[in-house]
């Protein structure tokens, strides 16, 4: 049985996912492994070649393959989104045909669904035989649990391939059947008296997402600005060394700081506008993306309106939809409204633009928000409980977080702590519990009546 581990991780040799299969590889001994340190050096696959169509040739030679990978901002890296774009580019899918798969990412939990729902679509996308995924904690290496969970997981794989078992294709094949959309041209008449920003991922050719941003900004009055993310400066990948977790201050020096204090920072209003390539945007602007990590954990999106267009299939991506609810609810923004290119007809295009474009106004004029659901409020608690235990190397989301008091832990609510005291010591006494609890749905009512009241 001989393995490829396509290793996503920047870090290369070292990574800690790589960890986690170089001790399967201890623990399999018969099992040839050859590791491929994909993001390491995405530059040099772009640029050499012979040096890419080597790695699908061990890719073509192998048996299985392992997506092996940190989860970077709700998805796998730039530079191995990168990768599966040149896949495509170069026409090579055929190498992956039939090869058992499975994905390995390390996190702390962040997303880590949304990653490997990715990949498995992408498998499925390659005619892989995809067998399933192991989402570790970063620091699950150091439980023998979790250690047995990796090799029984692995041995179960194992035996699938020697039985060659067949795995269900579940994701849905996408379409690439899509319109050219031909704007219609009518008189400008909504007004926003806000700072419009529009970061785009590539505006280099008039396709339907050029159509689409022009015609967004010749419907309202405003100067809008327009970003376009192929002409800056970004002069790498996150690379993943936490250097920016003290001070806030990336090891590159590009533009990617520059577009967020004289660009995002002074917006009222983003607009994302970005083509959808495989199975998520662009790796021009998960590259961007990732690279938003210099900010920490600390919100920097606060109370602006967001919205997005895409161009691309972007109902066959449900985790895109869901990564955008998550992305808003973390960083405290409002989701306006998100549309895409898929259309039958220019004419529905227009009128859904024309909504975006009358959504954003109501929003941004009522200034809308809204509670957090389980996405953004499992985002905070992963957070809070992350850095308050880094926080040595997380010292500028310490400051943030204890400054703006989010380290929200129970045991500093006093009132509820003397609540459940008092709840406790009657409950323990069972005349008390035969009282208090046929009158328990009253109780839970009575707070909210008092509010009404007051209305």
């Amino acid at each position: 049985m001989k393995i490829v581990v396509l290793n996503g991780s920047p870090k290369g040799k070292l990574s800690i996912s790589k960890k986690y299969v170089e001790f399967l590889q201890k623990k399999n001994g018969n099992t040839e492994f050859e590791y491929l340190d994909i993001g390491f050096n995405i530059l040099k696959l772009e640029k050499n070649r012979e040096y890419f169509d080597s790695v699908m040739k061990k890719i073509k030679d192998s048996d299985c393959v392992i997506w092996c990978t940190p989860v970077y901002y709700f998805m796998v890296p730039g530079q191995l989104k990168r990768f599966i774009e040149l896949i495509y580019e170069r026409n090579t899918q055929e190498v992956f045909k039939d090869k058992y798969a499975f994905s390995l990412t390390t996190s702390i939990h962040f997303y880590d669904t949304q990653t490997v729902e990715y990949l498995e679509a992408v498998s499925h996308d390659l005619d892989m035989n995809y067998f399933g995924d192991f989402t570790a904690h970063m620091n699950d290496f150091f439980k023998e649990k979790n250690r047995k969970e990796l090799t029984g997981f692995f041995d179960t794989f194992k035996n699938s391939f020697e039985n060659k078992i067949k795995f269900h294709k579940t994701s849905i094949v996408l379409n690439e059947n899509k319109i050219s959309y031909t704007p219609s041209k009518k008189d400008t008449e909504a007004v926003l008296n806000k700072n419009i920003l529009i970061i785009a991922d590539d505006l280099s050719q008039k396709d339907n997402l050029y159509n689409m941003i022009e015609k967004f900004e010749t419907s309202i009055k405003n100067k809008i600005t327009v970003l376009d993310l192929s002409q800056i400066n970004i002069a790498g990948g996150c690379t993943g060394c936490l250097r920016c977790g003290y001070s806030n201050k990336c090891i590159y020096n590009d533009d990617v700081k520059k577009v967020y204090d004289d660009y995002i920072k002074k917006s009222d209003v983003i607009l994302y506008a970005l083509h959808i390539k495989d199975r998520y945007a662009s790796s021009r602007f998960k590259y961007f993306q990732d690279r938003t990590f210099f900010n920490g954990h600390c919100p920097p999106f606060i109370n602006k309106k967001i919205g997005y267009i895409f161009s691309g299939n972007y109902r066959y991506c449900p985790w895109i939809k869901q990564n955008l609810r998550a992305f808003c609810e973390y960083t405290e923004s409002y989701l306006f409204g998100t549309i895409s290119d898929e259309c039958s007809s220019s004419e529905e295009i227009d009128i859904l633009i024309d909504s975006l474009i009358k959504s954003m106004i109501s929003a941004t004029n009522n200034d809308c928000s809204k509670p957090v659901s389980f996405l953004g409020k499992s985002s905070h608690l992963i957070f809070r409980d992350f850095i308050y235990s880094h926080k040595s190397i997380f010292r500028a989301d310490f400051k943030y977080y204890k400054n703006n008091k989010l380290f929200d832990f129970p045991h500093k609510d006093i009132k509820t702590r003397f609540f459940n005291f008092m709840m406790g010591m009657a409950f323990s006494i069972k005349k008390m519990r035969e009282k208090i609890a046929p009158r328990f749905k009253n109780f839970m009512l009575k707070p909210y009546e008092k509010v009404m009241e007051k209305e």
